[in-house]
């Protein structure tokens, strides 16, 4: 009952409080926009360049983890370099502002850990958004100062090595070349992040080379034919959101094994072609090992625990989940999330609950190409497959009772969509397909229908009886050892599914785009904080909030939907006359939204450092609550007034 207590004092507290002045304008806040190097090797300590807006006066790096350290050196102005860039109607008003670039030195402890890690900018006009430094264990070297443009002026590399670069113009496109022995096999990626003024277009590509020659061209080098170009559904974390609608990466990363031992090259590029003073990349290559994943460029060194990720929040739809490991605690987890224990699951669905929370994985049997020949599932159960040639087809038995509620759930470990595509359909003993883990949408302008792979399906049986999975690859074609699969068969869990924090979006062409990850809430002011819910496999219970670790004299208050709650709920995509290509029931969640006002006191104390509040979903079921989950934290800093903030000199 908590949970709901709270909710009831905050719902008395609005009608006791009078409307506050929000039509002043608020402090224009500091914004990152690009980091130069974007990487650093454990236990060294180095310097870096941020570029972007409204930085004068910069105190402090916050980094968000609290395990890495840094310190301001100086901030300058520098000339403004993108003025004629086309941008995004709600940029356009950056590019008049004073460009800025602070000078930081950043220490690596020995044992800091591999990945991303975000950081601040910490100004008299607040904290600025994020942007994230990438911990290697590699030797980090720096591009050469030479011009390297052209294949015969590579830049010699050793393996294995990390390499910051940059594309400074329009059309560049940079040489390295590396020694490699017969049958030698290296990982390549390269990864570059800009804002999103930039979009798609700040993409760098990565492609291998030989040296062929010929009478006519001395020079002449001749692209590789890789043996697999890492095309991915990349996830989307909270992060970097420029695009919810989730992206695919064009040849960033890939794997090759060299046939004959030589001289090669490789080069990197936009993938359109454009560059500019701020566009940094970072390229990395390492021998491939067994067992090895296939790349750690931009993953985040830390989870965030409220970041669950079962579909995309905007397009809903799940291709970046496919890699979501299914671990032995799942249905616990699932339950968790409920506000449901097993023993209260009795009842709700036929079959009672599980026989078992804990997951043992089992190996398929082949051969299974065939109903006749297929596996046996006891539900729940967790299957580990593998698409062993072209054309392989694995067959699974399971039983269903009247009216029983199952969910099929795919994970892939090593290769996602669109490289491995796994395609599941459910059959009754009949041979009758009941359902298909395909779904169509509308794309495109609004008339074309798009089909995609989704992770999870749900499906209820009317009768009880003897049922088949088949899955397979969406092709007769790929097969091999990283074709692999886990196939879970379970029953029905409702519970609250992602749970995404908006502090304001606008779409941008076919794009979602976060107007700001961050409160700076003035004292006096209010700011909206959108929360949109996911009610998964039917979860018809109640959901409370709760904002936690705000400092004295500022409350929380429930209002009316925000003005970009519709864009929210709606994501990208298109429904001509509001109508379905197909229903929705297997793929898609019932979402809810709720919005929360933060206001602040005339006579709040102000803060200089920032904080996390950490926003809380509590399941509410049958009048019971559950346990609290976290659904975001939001660094926060609470400022004077507008017309009192301090005005800084441009350096210190």
């Amino acid at each position: 009952m908590k949970c709901v207590l709270i909710v009831l004092v905050v719902l008395c507290s609005a009608l006791a409080v009078s409307a506050e002045d929000t039509s002043k304008e608020p402090t224009v806040e500091p914004k990152l926009v690009s980091i130069f190097p974007l990487s650093g090797q454990q236990g060294t300590t180095f310097e870096i360049d941020v570029t972007g807006k409204q930085l004068q006066g910069a105190y402090a790096v916050w980094f968000e983890d609290d395990e890495l350290v840094a310190s301001i050196q100086q901030v300058e102005e520098v000339e403004n370099k993108n003025n004629d860039k086309k941008t995004p109607d709600d940029y356009k008003q950056e590019v008049d502002q004073q460009d800025y670039r602070a000078r930081m030195t950043v220490h690596l402890p020995q044992q800091a850990s591999l990945g991303l890690h975000l950081f601040r900018l910490v100004t008299p006009r607040g904290v600025s958004n994020a942007l994230a430094l990438q911990v290697v264990s590699e030797p980090v070297i720096a591009e050469t100062g030479e011009s390297h443009q052209r294949a015969v002026e590579a830049q010699s590399l050793s393996v294995p090595i990390v390499v910051n670069g940059q594309l400074a113009g329009k059309g560049e496109q940079d040489f390295y070349s590396l020694e490699v022995s017969q049958g030698e096999e290296l990982l390549f990626a390269v990864r570059s992040d800009l804002g999103v003024e930039d979009s798609y277009r700040a993409e760098a590509e990565i492609a291998l080379y030989e040296m062929t020659g010929s009478w006519f061209d001395p020079e002449r080098i001749t692209r590789l034919l890789v043996d697999g170009p890492s095309l991915s559904w990349e996830p989307i974390h909270r992060y970097q959101r420029i695009s919810s609608t989730g992206k695919f990466t064009l040849f960033r990363r890939l794997a090759h094994r060299f046939r004959s031992a030589g001289r090669y090259l490789l080069s990197v590029r936009t993938f359109v072609g454009s560059g500019g003073p701020n566009h940094g990349y970072q390229l990395r290559i390492v021998p491939r090992k067994s067992g090895q994943p296939s790349g750690v460029l931009g993953v985040l060194a830390h989870h965030d625990s409220s970041d669950w990720l079962e579909r995309d929040s905007a397009s809903l739809r799940q291709l970046g989940s496919f890699g979501r490991s299914i671990e032995p605690n799942y249905l616990e987890l699932l339950f968790s999330r409920s506000g449901l224990t097993p023993e209260m699951f009795v009842g709700t669905t036929p079959g009672g609950p599980p026989r078992s929370t804990r997951l043992v994985p089992f190996a398929e049997v082949e051969p299974n190409d065939s109903v006749h020949q297929s596996g046996t599932i006891a539900v729940p159960g967790l299957v580990e497959g593998r698409v062993q040639k072209a054309g392989d087809e694995d067959y699974f038995h399971f039983t269903a009772e009247a009216g029983q509620r199952f969910a099929f759930e795919i994970e892939t470990s090593h290769l996602s969509p669109p490289q491995f595509n796994p395609w599941l359909k459910v059959f009754d003993s009949q041979g009758k397909q009941l359902v298909e883990n395909i779904y169509k949408e509308y794309g495109g302008d609004g008339d074309d229908v798009n089909k995609t792979i989704e992770r999870k399906t749900i499906y209820t049986f009317d009768h009880a009886g003897d049922y088949y999975v088949q899955i397979r690859g969406l092709t007769s074609l790929q097969s091999g050892p990283e074709f692999k699969y886990r196939l879970l068969v379970r029953p029905q869990i409702p519970h609250l599914g992602r749970i995404e924090v908006s502090l304001g979006v606008t779409q941008v062409l076919s794009s979602i785009v976060d107007k700001t990850d961050r409160i700076n809430l003035e004292v006096g002011q209010t700011r909206e904080i959108v929360v949109v819910c996911e009610k998964e496999e039917g979860f018809d219970g109640d959901i409370a909030f709760t904002v936690e670790n705000l400092p004295p004299g500022v409350r929380v208050l429930p209002s009316t939907s925000a003005r970009w709650t519709e864009t929210l709920m709606r994501g990208v995509q298109y429904r001509p006359l509001d109508t379905e290509v197909m229903p929705s029931i297997h793929h898609r969640a019932e979402r809810t939204s709720t919005t929360l006002l933060l206001s602040a006191v005339p006579d709040a104390s102000t803060t200089t450092t920032p904080r996390f509040v950490h926003v809380m979903a509590w399941p509410v079921v049958e009048g019971k609550a559950g346990r609290s989950l976290p659904a975001g934290r939001i660094p926060f800093m609470l400022l004077p007034p507008n017309e009192a903030a301090p005005v800084s000199t441009a350096s210190r």
